[in-house]
């Protein structure tokens, strides 16, 4: 699983995932931050997760990288989570670009209808939840998630 962009600075956003991490067994989630390369940086955002029970073991941090660099991890991803309450936006186009599907939360301004707005107009609204819950169920559904990967 890969975070798109940074963490964001919500707990609700950090709860949310370390749910998604502790349903999808032997899962790692990549996040790429600002200053993740730091040990400050990396020690501030496992708290934050482990304070939701998840193993700092189970989360990839690293720094911001070139295009290419970001393609890479892209490339290596299995899916996306979309945070929230604020969406992705051109990142979320490359990950779709490269075939990585996104899980998105909608709410009800307009910053947190981007994800919905991209994943409706490619057909993969279903990607798209209202709830929290939803969000966990859809990321569980591994089967979907490989077919899916290998058919892009």
């Amino acid at each position: 699983m890969y975070a798109l962009e940074a963490v964001a600075q919500h707990d609700a956003t950090i709860a949310c995932w370390a749910r998604i991490l502790r349903a999808c067994d032997g899962a790692k989630l990549r996040i790429i931050a600002a200053g993740g390369d730091t040990d400050a940086v990396k020690r501030r955002i496992e708290s934050r997760f482990t304070a939701h029970g998840t193993a700092p073991h189970r989360l990839l941090i690293s720094g911001t990288t070139s295009l290419g660099g970001f393609l890479q991890i892209v490339k290596e991803t299995d899916i996306a989570l979309d945070p929230f309450p604020y969406n992705g936006g051109t990142t979320s186009f490359h990950c779709l670009w490269m075939g990585v599907p996104i899980i998105s939360l909608t709410t009800e301004d307009e910053i947190g209808r981007i994800g919905f707005g991209i994943l409706n107009s490619v057909g993969l609204g279903d990607l798209c939840a209202h709830e929290f819950s939803v969000v966990e169920r859809i990321t569980g559904k591994r089967g979907w998630i490989m077919a899916f990967r290998s058919s892009t």
